[in-house]
């Protein structure tokens, strides 16, 4: 009887730290895939705010593509939101020029304004009329 309880007993110290073993594989291959599915959560959500900011920077440009100013007439505030790339500063600015030059006398000369360049001007050349 003494034998068999110190079997049971030798048994029960090798069994112990292998299951032991077995639980912890466990719990690491279950974080495993819990860091899994939070990445692929995480990147799912990324995608779709790349998605929502593309759309509503294409709707921007939409809504500015449509509208139709002209530099000789308009205000800054016309001016800043039918143009691309033009703030409240350029607006401004080539309201400004526009008082001490007078009128443009082509699009093309929308380039001579401190801050705006060729590039600019071709950006928005099919929203701006004379």
């Amino acid at each position: 009887m003494k034998r068999l309880a110190t079997l049971a007993a030798a048994l029960l110290v090798v069994a112990s730290p292998l299951t032991w073993a077995a639980e912890v594989d466990k719990a690491n291959t279950a974080t495993q895939q819990t860091v899994q599915q939070n990445k692929a959560s995480a990147s799912k959500l990324h995608n779709k705010a790349k998605q929502v900011k593309q759309a509503a920077v294409q709707h921007d440009k939409q809504a500015k593509a449509i509208t139709k100013v002209n530099i000789n007439t308009a205000d800054a505030a016309q001016l800043a939101q039918a143009l691309t790339g033009i703030g409240k500063s350029k607006a401004n600015a080539i309201v400004e020029y526009r008082k001490n030059n007078g009128k443009f006398k082509s699009i093309n000369s929308l380039s001579q304004v401190k801050g705006i360049g060729a590039t600019l001007v071709a950006q928005n050349y099919d929203r701006i009329q004379l």
